[in-house]
């Protein structure tokens, strides 16, 4: 192969991986404001076809209880993240990550993603990292006992 095969080839990849990235922000926004409209359903008891919100969930929509569960604490999680300049670039979307901020306030999980967002640097987001963090500021909100 010559050297300009192997620079297109290279090339092509990061051109694709670059695409990738794009279309998954774009259908994570989406994801996200699904949540948020089903949060809005569940708020203002909208459902009124069906006895309880999980009900509707699951026959309008196939989401079992606790699929419904986490989608709503990503956009609770989301939400408050987004309120603060500093953690609106934070973005988890594991939900183990999510996890780690669901039994906070909106001020605690401002303050963790704050110390989150100083710590990672130019690292990868982990759920290790998020907990680490959360052990130095909330060590009587971590364990097995704290959802």
């Amino acid at each position: 192969m010559k050297p300009t095969e192997t620079t297109d080839f290279t090339d092509t990849k990061q051109q694709k991986f670059a695409e990738l990235e794009s279309t998954i922000a774009q259908k994570l926004l989406i994801l996200s404001s699904v949540a948020q409209d089903l949060t809005i359903i569940r708020d203002h008891k909208l459902y009124t076809a069906h006895l309880t919100f999980n009900d509707y969930a699951r026959e309008r929509w196939g989401f079992g209880e606790p699929e419904i569960t986490n989608m709503l604490e990503f956009v609770a999680v989301i939400g408050d993240l987004n309120s603060d300049p500093i953690t609106k670039s934070l973005f988890p979307i594991h939900d183990d990550q999510i996890r780690e901020f669901s039994n906070l306030t909106k001020l605690e999980r401002i303050e963790l993603a704050q110390k989150v967002v100083g710590e990672l640097g130019d690292g990868m987001l982990t759920s290790g990292l998020i907990y680490e963090c959360k052990m130095e500021l909330f060590p009587d909100k971590c364990g097995e006992n704290n959802p």
